[in-house]
């Protein structure tokens, strides 16, 4: 049980100093890249210093700033995360569910951080609970999530995941994941579902997550595995063909995205349109289209 906050480990300060040189001249577009440039470090400074002044809160809202000006300013991030760990042992005592919190965004800003990881923990006991114990995570994922802190379910799957490997836990990261726009990392959660329990329900969000990241092919691929788990379910049915709806809306002459289309609604018994669709597959290749032939 952690008893004070000596306990955790603080994590070191990072500062920079702005140095700018020589006098060469630079086009308008330059100088405001240059500009931008500045106001992005001058944001960082003003973090760092009231980071060293314990004003955690205007520190993070600096490094925020800075970070929304220039997403790949990792010294901002790096900063970031200290300001999140250090806040989090000045609440450790008064406020340990705030102060885990603070530590749950400080881990998800810096993953390879040792230090900050320990925090996690030692919180964790604070609360009277145990880190090392696998359902205690999951529950703790799903309380984060269920109350809106993403971040913190993201890292309290990870950790579950790192104690036990489980399909389920996979998919609920996945879905964590989606709804933070993160469609890469939604995309590796739900594969390695996939791997060791493939399921209809599986497919079809490894399906949206391709769709949503513009991997059209491969996401017709997944609902169409969906549809072999699963031939009449809906929600296959129904994400297939807003795949294709969804192709035909980028390049409406495309011979291969009537046929798509053309084939959905087939599976949905829609004899009509899906004949429609292959007929204007035929047309918009003058004619001659043998896949779109046979389909008729």
């Amino acid at each position: 049980m952690v008893s004070s906050s000596s306990d955790f480990g603080k994590v070191k300060r990072t500062c920079i100093a702005l140095m700018i040189a020589g006098q060469t001249l630079i086009g308008p577009s330059a100088l405001m890249a240059f500009a931008d440039s500045n106001a992005v470090i001058g944001l960082n400074n003003e973090g760092v210093k009231a980071l060293n002044a314990s004003n955690f809160a205007l520190a993070i809202q600096k490094f925020e700033q800075a970070l929304q000006m220039d997403k790949n300013y990792n010294l901002a991030r790096e900063n970031l995360a200290i300001a999140h760990n250090n806040y989090g042992l000045q609440l450790a005592k008064s406020n340990p569910n705030e102060a885990l919190k603070q530590f749950h965004q400080a881990y998800y800003l810096n993953k390879t951080n040792a230090t900050t990881a320990q925090n996690v923990e030692g919180i964790i006991r604070m609360l009277g609970k145990d880190p090392r114990d696998w359902k205690t995570r999951v529950a703790m994922a799903d309380q984060a999530r269920k109350d809106g802190d993403f971040v913190g379910a993201i890292v309290e799957y990870a950790e579950s995941l790192k104690l036990k490997d489980d399909p389920k836990i996979h998919i609920k990261l996945g879905d964590v994941y989606r709804v933070r726009d993160n469609v890469d990392d939604a995309i590796r959660e739900y594969q390695a579902a996939a791997r060791s329990a493939d399921s209809a329900e599986v497919e079809v969000k490894l399906g949206q997550a391709l769709q949503a990241k513009g991997d059209l092919p491969n996401a017709v691929k997944a609902f169409g595995q969906a549809l072999s788990f699963k031939p009449d379910d809906t929600d296959t049915l129904d994400a297939l063909q807003a795949a294709w709806e969804d192709a035909l809306k980028k390049d409406p002459l495309a011979p291969d995205n009537h046929i798509g289309l053309g084939q959905a609604l087939q599976f949905r018994g829609d004899f009509g349109g899906a004949t429609a669709e292959y007929k204007q597959a035929i047309q918009l290749s003058k004619g001659n289209n043998p896949t779109a032939q046979r389909l008729l």
